[in-house]
């Protein structure tokens, strides 16, 4: 699925794990790397953040790159699953990035503070985004061993 066509929103009630595992699948057959978007629908900076994605310079540097997927983190039980698979700990300050390689290996997570305008609003920087796109946009994963 394009990434435009996921936002806005996080896929409430969706199994983190089964949208990992699918992402690993593609991510291994189109030699991308994994963007995990973390966040949750009552959160106005993860809606905003969301939002950025419907714009052609982020969507066409993500497509490039990364199979994308979005997790709902407002069930914890849910979230519970997958949050050790991602190897977060602690609290999760939304929205939040996890990009692994197609082994499932971490290559870098964040929250999306960073790409805030400034503390006053609630407005992200495209090209901050794309910037971190481009920079975490790599080769493809070996194989794992075997």
């Amino acid at each position: 699925m394009p990434v435009s066509d996921e936002c806005p929103g996080y896929p409430e009630g969706e199994d983190g794990e089964v949208a990992l595992e699918g992402a690993l699948a593609e991510a291994r057959a189109t030699g991308r790397r994994i963007l995990a978007l973390l966040g949750n629908n009552q959160c106005l900076n993860c809606r905003a953040f969301c939002e950025l994605w419907r714009r052609p310079q982020i969507v066409a540097a993500a497509e490039k790159g990364f199979v994308v997927f979005k997790i709902d983190i407002s069930d914890e039980t849910r979230f519970r699953k997958i949050r050790s698979r991602l190897r977060l700990s602690g609290e999760v300050a939304t929205p939040y990035l996890v990009v692994l390689d197609a082994n499932e290996k971490i290559m870098t997570s964040q929250d999306g503070y960073p790409f805030l305008r400034g503390i006053e609003e609630i407005s992200y920087v495209p090209e901050l985004v794309v910037d971190f796109l481009h920079a975490w946009t790599g080769p493809p994963a070996p194989p794992p061993a075997k």
